[in-house]
């Protein structure tokens, strides 16, 4: 595989392991009807799924970066026009992430 395509590579595992985080984070609560079923369910198995999407969008997030790396070292190869796709779509969700906790910064820490 050319290095052009690396970057792309990441970023498609990265998009993937973002959707995994996202349905991984909601389906518990798929058939919960009543509030106080969410309450419950929040106190365990629910927070136990966030917990672990959490971990699987912060793998997402380092898989984005090295594909920033990746991309950076096709560019400086000489790579063409995928290479600067690559590196803007990875740079998209690490920017956004890094805007929404810098916005939640109160919250957070």
């Amino acid at each position: 595989m050319n290095p052009t395509n690396h970057g792309l590579k990441r970023f498609g595992i990265a998009m993937a392991l973002y959707l995994a985080a996202f349905f991984v984070a909601f389906a518990p609560y798929v058939f919960v009807q009543t509030p106080e079923e969410v309450a419950n369910m929040m106190g365990g198995a629910g927070g136990w799924a966030m917990i672990a999407a959490l971990v699987v969008a912060m793998l997402g997030f380092v898989v984005n970066l090295m594909g920033i790396g990746s991309s950076l070292n096709a560019l400086r190869k000489g790579a063409g026009s995928s290479g600067v796709f690559s590196l803007l779509a990875n740079l998209l969700p690490v920017v956004l992430i890094g805007l929404i906790l810098y916005s939640n910064r109160m919250l957070m820490f």
